[in-house]
């Protein structure tokens, strides 16, 4: 593993070397441990499916990639131990393991109950164990001898609303919203594609306007290919996840009050859409050519009805994604235009991408959710061969 890394692409241009030693003295100590870690924990716990809805392969795929994206986010805030920020952000979810592991099948029930409920798993396991996989995460490594800074981020990264209100950060917030954007770059799943909002703010410290290009994603997708080979991952198991849509079309992101879309904007440009911003829902309506996609933010229902009343005026029929509050009355558009569905928030990506296949077939590159379907139909009594949802049930999704 330490040769194959030390022979990477990563390190283009550096001489092939078959010797342990200097293949060490070319990474580093620090990164040497990195890839220990991940290889002696990805060994450590079975990769068999325990629970209905919790894939272990696509649960490592998402944990290796929110270690990859935590490093780089380390790198843009200037924080001092950038291999502490991998080392915590690919072992953040331990926690689910040991829970998936140890307390079967009332772990089944937990998954069960964020899919059909559509919460965040995290708010599963505190509603039915009373407590979640960060705690018991921050736990184990705290056994294992970690250091607390790396405990603190596993057991604190789902604290959204103390983070935030620092406005600064550390390692727990780089974990954090490294979390958030793997979840919205949608490779792997640890339970759930809900994505959180992200301050403005973070954006602008983080310089993701500027790490936000087709060259970033590149370097993400093929870091994440070399680390499963690493991992001793077979190429065709990850295969599908790690599949880029690329010239989807073009999209716009309308957000009067920039409230958190610039990660769905993510979502699309993952998808191979090439996206725009706009601030004003009035520019829809003068746009001479219109874009294949739009997802529109709008918070009061009067102004999310006259924005699209206004399209129907003007004869357009963009496809239209809208996302609303979790209190908007979806039943009120179920009927409405064909070209538009809702969304509520918390965003599920999942949710999202299929929205955007039903508008434009093709338009989203969706992944499988494992044992979502079954373990849905085993709680509702439903069969798990289940058809498409009709044009009723669509925007409920």
């Amino acid at each position: 593993m330490i040769l194959k890394r030390a022979n990477s692409s990563y390190y283009g241009g550096a001489r092939a070397t078959a010797d342990l030693q200097s293949a060490v003295v070319r990474l580093g100590f620090k990164e040497c441990r990195q890839l220990v870690i991940g290889l002696s924990v990805f060994n450590l716990f079975s990769r068999q499916e325990q629970s209905f809805g919790f894939n272990r392969l696509w649960y490592w795929l998402h944990s290796i990639a929110c270690g990859w994206l935590a490093k780089q986010l380390a790198g843009k805030t200037h924080l001092p131990n950038q291999e502490d920020a991998f080392t915590a952000g690919l072992l953040h979810d331990i926690g689910k393991i040991v829970l998936d592991d140890f307390l079967n099948p009332t772990y089944q029930k937990v998954v069960r109950t964020a899919y059909t409920e559509r919460i965040a798993l995290y708010a599963a396991e505190e509603k039915i164990l009373q407590r979640n996989h960060a705690l018991v995460g921050s736990a184990v490594l705290r056994r294992w001898q970690f250091p607390t800074a790396v405990c603190r981020a596993v057991g604190e990264h789902h604290d959204a609303g103390e983070i935030f209100a620092r406005q600064q950060l550390d390692l727990t917030g780089v974990v954090l919203v490294a979390n958030q954007i793997a979840k919205a770059l949608m490779v792997g799943a640890a339970g759930d594609f809900i994505v959180q909002d992200l301050p403005r703010w973070v954006w602008e410290r983080c310089g993701l306007d500027e790490l936000v290009s087709m060259q970033f994603l590149d370097e993400f997708y093929d870091e994440l290919l070399q680390f499963c080979s690493f991992l001793q991952i077979q190429a065709a198991e990850v295969e599908h996840a790690l599949d880029r849509r690329r010239g989807a079309g073009t999209a716009v992101v309308v957000d009067p009050q920039d409230a958190g879309t610039r990660l769905l904007g993510l979502f699309l440009a993952n998808q191979g859409f090439a996206v725009e911003r706009c601030s004003d829902p009035e520019q829809l309506g003068s746009l001479e050519q219109g874009p294949d996609l739009c997802l529109l933010r709008l918070t009061e229902l009067e102004a999310f009805e006259a924005v699209i009343n206004q399209m129907q005026q003007r004869g357009k029929t963009v496809p239209t994604v809208c996302i609303v509050p979790p209190d908007f009355p979806l039943d009120r558009w179920a009927e409405g235009p064909a070209s538009v569905r809702c969304v509520p928030l918390p965003v599920d990506c999942f949710v999202l991408a299929a929205q955007i296949r039903e508008l434009i077939p093709g338009g989203c590159s969706l992944p499988a959710r494992p044992g979502a379907d079954q373990a849905i139909a085993a709680t509702e009594g439903r069969e798990a061969e289940t058809s498409r949802p009709d044009r009723r049930d669509a925007p409920k999704s």
